[in-house]
């Protein structure tokens, strides 16, 4: 069995002459202490470019990368593919009841500037990443 606790909504701002970014720390909890991870977008990519897509014009895009870590800086992180299984992962919290007294992983997600949000029209752009977590 295993659960995620502690992932929060990430919003970003962005503020022109920077890339928006942000770390997003959370808790791993698996019966066997040890994890299989997939992070997976609403647009399939099977890349380690994932897009997020306008709201008001979906045919807009910017892209992002995703970064995962069993720290709580996600900033030095793994390098993400969109889909693809991120093998053997631990620490994770274990042991009954399920509890995270504190977070133990991490998602870095990092939107480039150039080329990207400076050449993206004015739009909301949104994107949902999926985690399933499998214990080993």
């Amino acid at each position: 069995m295993a659960w995620i606790q502690r992932l929060d909504p990430i919003a970003l701002a962005y503020t022109m002459g920077s890339d928006a970014m942000v770390n997003e720390p959370f808790c791993v909890w698996t019966t066997t202490g040890a994890y299989d991870i997939t992070i997976s977008s609403l647009t399939p990519t099977a890349s380690t470019s994932f897009i997020a897509t306008g709201q008001a014009i979906p045919a807009n895009t910017v892209n992002f990368g995703v970064q995962f870590d069993t720290d709580t800086d996600a900033s030095d992180g793994a390098v993400v593919t969109e889909g693809a299984v991120i093998i053997n992962q631990s620490p994770a919290a274990s042991g009954s009841p399920p509890s995270c007294l504190a977070d133990n992983a991490a998602v870095y997600v990092n939107f480039s500037e150039a080329g990207n949000l400076d050449a993206a029209p004015a739009d909301t752009y949104v994107d949902e990443l999926t985690m399933v977590i499998e214990p080993r």
